[in-house]
């Protein structure tokens, strides 16, 4: 057993008496690839931290090369753990969409996608999420993410110009504008909103989803928007450092095509 699954299962003993009928409000979906000891930090945070909201974690492996970690999660039953897994890798998009179209989880109403080099912290984390996506409703705000110390390159300068992504600095909640989009490290929304506007493109380690999804939502007149009083902790930039160079220059091409055909879309939105 690896130093990394006796720690998961630690955890999960810790925790193996939740009542799954007790969480059913909101489905925490984290795909990963291999980064097993980041996929248990960021459930040892949750469970810590998440004590008010009803919840389902489901894990989805996206094709990693050792399955023995999310067999030892399997075998170990644990109430509100969902795992699934793909044998072949293929993509954020595809991962997410795994678990969107699981008829399982259709009753559960709230839709929460979280990258697995994610930490959670403070009891009010996920409620504050709720609290400010129900209230910016009559806005159109339809998914919405915490603060984080690495937003991603489309909401980095504003984070940094309002000094916002500094732990414990919380400020009013914001909606975003023009291209700014949530890059999926954590966003909460209805899962209506997968209903109106379709589940992920998907693009294999190219890293569109997220991007082609927010002009999607805006083709509908929804919005994106952050949560000032929510805040987690977010490593990044881990996912495609590892590529290969032909898959590297396959993801160049990607984005190319992408970007012209948004620009398309864009126009006719506009």
């Amino acid at each position: 057993m690896s130093e990394v699954w006796k720690k998961c299962d630690v955890v999960i003993n810790k925790f193996a008496t939740l009542d799954l009928r007790k969480m059913s409000c909101v489905e925490i979906i984290i795909p990963f690839n291999g980064g097993h000891s980041s996929v248990t930090a960021l459930m040892e945070s949750i469970f810590k931290t998440v004590s008010t909201n009803r919840y389902q974690i489901t894990l989805i492996d996206d094709g990693s090369e050792n399955d023995s970690f999310i067999a030892g999660i399997n075998e170990s039953k644990v109430p509100g753990v969902v795992c699934m897994r793909h044998d072949k890798s293929a993509g954020l998009g595809a991962a997410l969409n795994s678990v969107l179209q699981n008829p399982k989880n259709e009753w559960i109403p709230w839709v929460l996608i979280m990258h697995s080099d994610v930490i959670v912290e403070g009891p009010a984390w996920l409620a504050s999420l709720g609290t400010s996506i129900q209230k910016l409703k009559s806005s159109g705000v339809k998914m919405i993410s915490p603060r984080t110390d690495n937003p991603g390159d489309s909401l980095q300068a504003i984070f940094e110009e309002n000094k916002i992504n500094r732990r414990g600095k919380s400020c009013e909640d914001f909606i975003l504008t023009g291209d700014q989009y949530l890059p999926l490290y954590c966003a909460l929304c209805h899962r209506d909103l997968f209903r109106h506007v379709g589940i992920f493109k998907e693009f294999p380690f190219a890293g569109l989803e997220a991007q082609e999804f927010s002009i999607r939502m805006r083709g509908h007149g929804f919005s994106q928007a952050i949560c000032g009083s929510s805040w987690v902790y977010h490593q990044g930039g881990g996912t495609l450092g590892s590529l290969s160079n032909k898959d590297q220059e396959l993801l160049r091409k990607t984005r190319h095509d992408f970007e012209v055909k948004m620009d398309l879309i864009k126009n006719k939105i506009e």
